[in-house]
């Protein structure tokens, strides 16, 4: 076998790969051939077993939540840095997950269910939401609720 170094003949053909890959007729090509394996029951008994041990295992499964919860950590992080970063109400700024939104009038709240902040929304798509809350760290926020404790005045 001959391995190709000189020139830069190995990115010379993977270039030309790439390019081979996306000509439509050798795409139309690929495309049959997994519609035919694909239907082919035996395998896709395989590949359904394949995928099942995936997402059972901790290995799909746990990738997808650290990302996933990694992806949600870093929006809320810049929610909470849009709102000032620390509670109106103590000043409390130490956790991230201390941190709750808590809406200034709980008539305004929009969308699904309670109208709370969605951790699969992007800080974009959660904005006009967060312009309608003041951040409160849990405790204040549970001493809002309960009671206690009101919002400063905006004033």
């Amino acid at each position: 076998m001959r391995v190709l170094v000189a020139c830069g003949a190995a990115e010379r053909r993977r270039l030309w790969a790439k390019e081979y890959r996306q000509r439509p007729e050798v795409k139309a090509s690929a495309r049959a051939y997994r519609e035919r394996y694909r239907s082919d029951p035996e395998n896709r008994a395989k590949m359904n077993a394949r995928s099942r041990h995936y997402r059972k295992t901790g290995k799909g499964r746990d990738s997808r939540n650290v990302a996933r919860r990694a992806w949600a950590a870093r929006e809320k992080q810049r929610a909470v840095d849009y709102k000032g970063g620390k509670c109106v109400c103590c000043g409390y700024s130490g956790c991230l997950a201390a941190m709750d939104f808590h809406h200034r009038n709980p008539a305004e709240k929009e969308g699904y269910g309670t109208g709370a902040l969605k951790a699969h929304w992007t800080f974009e798509r959660n904005r006009p939401e967060i312009d309608k809350c003041e951040l409160v760290c849990v405790r204040c926020h549970r001493e809002i609720h309960a009671g206690y404790r009101s919002l400063p005045c905006a004033c």
